[in-house]
């Protein structure tokens, strides 16, 4: 989907991850990411980010963060797991795969993206 998720980073940043903008990725646009360099990040802004280093391994261990986060009965991660089924089918239904307890979550919306 072309629209920009109307999804608010600023707690994500500070646990090390977003969700980003990846235009042109054969995993679709807007993806669950971890932040992969912060201390680039706060060169512009410094101290935005509480720590100067990756806080996961790899994008794979920040989807593992969200969803646990959300199982564990977090609505921002709940909301940001809502929002990649909405704009990312893609990564929605990988993150499906990944995790099949995330579909409790957003039965509806899980249902339509898996089909």
């Amino acid at each position: 989907m072309a629209e920009t998720p109307d999804f608010d980073n600023t707690q994500a940043h500070q646990e090390g991850w977003a969700i980003f903008d990846c235009a042109g990725s054969g995993n679709g646009r807007w993806q669950i990411c971890r932040i992969d360099c912060p201390a680039e990040w706060n060169e512009g802004d410094p101290g935005y980010l509480p720590f100067e280093d990756a806080q996961f391994e790899n994008d794979g261990a920040a989807w593992n963060h969200v969803v646990s986060r959300a199982l564990a009965g977090s609505e921002y991660h709940r909301d940001a797991l809502a929002c990649v089924s909405l704009h990312n089918p893609k990564e929605w239904k990988a993150i499906l795969l990944k995790d099949p307890r995330v579909r409790q979550l957003l039965p509806r919306v899980s249902v339509r993206a898996a089909a």
